[in-house]
């Protein structure tokens, strides 16, 4: 038996009413014809029992014949009908949803004459097992895989949140993924607060223990005395000393005779043929201005200083004797090293 829908644009209506009884299962088809503006949506249909106590509402997928049959669960007790319908479709990479108002008017459920017994009905099958016997009755109408797949991933666009499942238990972590690259390199940080001024030595020994003053513990710091050292490397010479003090005045000499004058160098030279005075003798001495020498290197630590200056004069001896006559330059000359003539 079927119970005909007209459906236009977003009004449901049940043009011809018929006797709907509580507890029968598999004889009342619903059958939904609808005008242009549900093209391209996928159809579900809710049915609703409204009764003195409870509510009961089932959902229905809806096939390309417009036809399904009123759940049994709907039908289980008496109470009246009501049917709305919500299409569904994707429009450019947008859930569209479609619904119709509610019925009007609901069509009466009549009690039966069972009354001893509830009435039992299966239970209708869920929207997921309702795709899976859609996908069946396609299969055995010999629709191919590609028109199937086209019309369940359509259902399925139009009713993701209604197909979500549960939440599932949380899985075991993954491994860890690699390392991404280094991200840009940040903006420079608010410069943080100024610290706290540091501890001093002393307040660190004291909160680690010290008992003392701060002259106390400062005397701790001095370790025990060190072993000697080795002997340092010998010192470079130092300058010369200074001169020494005078010295104590000497005894009076005994007077000596005088000597003979003795022959100046000039007068010596004069006797071995130099023709010229005293003064051109004298100049033929000195040899011409030798270049400077370079610097010497520094000289070692000076021996003692020369004595130091003649003590004061004492007093006249008495004349002595005639001393012997004086040597000349070429005596001393001789007597100092020089080998040869007199002349040479």
């Amino acid at each position: 038996m079927k119970l005909r829908f007209e459906v236009s644009g977003q009004v449901i209506t049940c043009p011809e009413k018929m006797l709907l009884v509580e507890g029968t299962i598999g004889e009342y088809i619903a059958e939904f014809l609808f005008n242009e503006c549900w093209d391209g949506f996928c159809k579900e249909v809710i049915f609703t029992r409204e009764g003195l106590q409870e509510s009961v509402s089932i959902k229905i997928l809806l096939g390309a014949d417009g036809l399904c049959e009123i759940p049994g669960e709907v039908l289980a007790k008496a109470g009246m009908l009501y049917v709305y319908v919500e299409g569904k479709k994707l429009w450019e990479d947008k859930s569209v949803v479609y619904p119709t108002a509610i019925m009007p008017e609901g069509v009466w459920i009549r009690k039966s004459g069972k009354r001893d017994a509830e009435n039992v009905t299966e239970p209708t099958p869920t929207e997921l097992q309702q795709i899976m016997q859609k996908i069946q009755e396609l299969q055995e109408k010999g629709i191919s895989p590609e028109d199937i797949f086209r019309v369940v991933e359509e259902y399925v666009k139009g009713h993701r949140e209604e197909l979500k499942g549960e939440r599932g238990e949380k899985g075991e972590p993954g491994e860890r993924g690699l390392d991404g690259k280094p991200g840009a390199t940040g903006k420079d940080g608010v410069n943080g607060k100024d610290g706290e001024p540091g501890k001093s030595a002393y307040e660190v020994a004291v909160r680690n223990g010290f008992s003392g003053t701060e002259a106390e513990w400062l005397r701790t710091l001095r370790g025990e005395k060190g072993e000697a050292g080795e002997r340092g490397e010998k010192g470079e010479t130092g300058e010369r000393g200074l001169d020494g003090k005078p010295g104590a005045a000497g005894k009076d000499g005994v007077n000596g005779k005088d000597g003979e004058p003795g022959k100046s160098a000039y007068e010596v030279a004069v006797r071995n043929g130099f023709s010229g005075t005293e003064a051109e003798w004298l100049g033929t001495l000195r040899g011409e201005k030798g270049q400077a020498g370079e610097r010497g290197e520094k000289g070692e630590t000076g021996e003692r200083g020369l004595d130091g200056k003649p003590g004061a004069a004492g007093k006249d001896g008495v004349n002595g004797k005639d001393g012997e006559p004086g040597k000349s330059a070429y005596e001393v000359a001789v007597r100092n090293g020089f080998s040869g003539t007199e002349a040479e």
